[in-house]
C-alpha cells in the first residue's frame, strides 16, 4: 500500500494484469489504463491509507483476497476519504502474482463520500 500511496507507477504496471478490470462504489468499471492515469496525472493525493481485515483465499493459482481499507485524501481536490471494502481477485502467472478484477465497496459504517469515483486497485 505504501507504493500506492507513493504514486509508485511500475509497482502499479506490474501488479495489475493488462486486461486487468475493476469498478468503483458506484458500479464504474475502469481498467489498467485508467488507474495508471488517475496516479500519474496527480489528481488522487493519498495522506493516509491502512488495511485491515485482510482475508485470503487460494484456488490453485487463483487468490481472492478481501479487505478493509482508511484511505484519507483528495481526488481532483475534493476529499476522498473513507473507508471501503474490497475484493480482489489474482492470479499467478509466470511466476508472478497480478489483479486481474478488483471491486470496492463503501463501507456505510462508517461516513458518506463525497467524491463520485475511486479508482484504486
Amino acid at each position: 500500500m505504501q507504493r500506492w500511496k507513493e504514486g509508485d507507477r511500475p509497482f502499479l504496471d506490474r501488479i495489475l494484469s493488462d486486461n486487468f478490470v475493476g469498478w468503483d462504489y458506484e458500479g464504474n468499471r475502469y481498467t489498467k489504463a485508467d488507474s495508471e492515469h488517475d496516479l500519474s496525472s496527480g489528481e488522487w493525493t493519498t495522506t493516509s491509507l491502512r488495511v485491515e481485515d485482510i482475508n485470503v483465499r487460494l484456488y490453485g493459482n487463483t487468490a481472492v483476497v478481501t479487505s478493509r481499507a482508511i484511505r484519507a485524501g483528495e481526488y481532483n481536490g475534493r476529499d476522498s476519504a473513507g473507508q471501503f471494502r474490497w475484493t480482489k481477485v489474482y492470479v499467478k502467472t509466470g511466476g508472478q502474482w497480478q489483479v486481474v478484477a478488483s471491486a470496492i465497496n463503501s463501507d456505510h459504517r462508517s461516513m458518506t463520500l463525497q467524491v463520485n469515483c475511486f479508482h484504486m486497485p
